[in-house]
């Protein structure tokens, strides 16, 4: 699957939603036997090389001027997250691939937004943009840090998602909680996916050892590991059951 997460708007957690719940989707819908492929384009930053070390995404970075290189990409990958910048660099990189011919080999749009109205508004923007290059786009919208996955609480803190999506034809949604774990997989080069993975038996024979030696500070370090791995265990269960459901559904 080809999938392009996209908002002309920057800041609403379009990196987050293609590192952490689209690469690792896929890698486990192919079993885990190779890396997907991420293709990050930005003229700036390119966020997505903190995961060099992953085992589950394969990181490349192109600026626009690029765009060939980036477009090779689509041929030599059936599994594909491209991750696209935010404001004009989304755009143009949308625009390119309409007229190179290659908006019909992505199969899935993802639209993420926070809960801003400019947030709602751009996302709203962007689908019919989508929609008038592709008209049977397959798409998602990912609303991005939610806070309480109550679904009174998530209308609530999306309030201005709900008014702006009211003339639109029926939409499927992923809700993406927000969490410590998201960063601190950052913090090793893994996605939060690849932390829920770890073996916790051997940590908590260690952790039982210090216990039993007295070691307060190494019993606290490894208390923290077993923690996290815990919460993203929560996390990518939560996360995979909204994308199948969204998929699937």
């Amino acid at each position: 699957m080809r999938i392009m997460v996209i908002n002309t708007k920057g800041g609403c957690g379009k990196s987050t939603t293609a590192q952490q719940v689209f690469c690792p989707y896929l890698f486990g819908k192919g079993g885990g036997k190779k890396k997907v492929r991420l293709v990050e384009v930005d003229e700036q930053n390119w966020d997505g090389a903190v995961f060099q070390k992953s085992d589950v995404i394969d990181w490349q970075g192109y600026k626009l001027i690029e765009m060939d290189k980036l477009i090779s990409e689509i041929a030599e990958n059936q599994d594909l997250v491209v991750d696209t910048g935010g404001n004009i660099t989304g755009e143009r990189c949308l625009q390119e691939f309409y007229e190179r011919g290659y908006i019909n080999a992505i199969d899935l749009f993802v639209i993420p937004l926070s809960s801003g109205e400019q947030d709602a508004v751009n996302a709203v923007s962007t689908y019919l943009k989508i929609i008038e290059k592709k008209r049977d786009a397959r798409i998602v919208f990912a609303l991005s840090q939610v806070f309480d996955v109550d679904e009174k609480a998530v209308r609530m803190q999306f309030w201005a998602w709900e008014k702006a999506k009211e003339n639109l034809k029926k939409t499927k949604e992923i809700w993406v909680p927000a969490s410590f774990v998201v960063g601190q997989s950052r913090r090793f080069g893994k996605t939060v996916f690849e932390i829920a993975q770890r073996d916790e038996s051997k940590i908590q024979r260690e952790l039982m050892e210090a216990v039993e030696k007295g070691d307060s500070k190494k019993a606290y370090e490894l208390s923290n590991k077993l923690f996290l791995i815990n919460k993203s265990r929560q996390w990518w269960s939560y996360i995979k059951n909204q994308v199948e459901q969204a998929l699937n559904g």
